[in-house]
């Protein structure tokens, strides 16, 4: 989705809307933080690139 679509109660979000990014910034996300101290698993790393891999096709694609 695009930055000007997302949820500004996503500090992510919240901060790059602060910095002047709000729109045309494509936000790819498995809807959860990654956090010190707790494992990223191979499972959650391969969620993460397939829904990158589908977003930069589209674009692709779809120009």
């Amino acid at each position: 989705m695009d930055i000007s679509q997302a949820d500004e109660s996503n500090p992510v979000v919240r901060l790059l809307k602060e910095q002047g990014i709000k729109e045309n910034h494509e936000i790819i996300t498995t809807g959860r933080f990654i956090k010190d101290q707790i494992p990223i698993t191979p499972y959650v790393l391969d969620e993460y690139a397939n829904k990158m891999t589908r977003e930069i096709l589209k674009l692709l694609i779809n120009g």
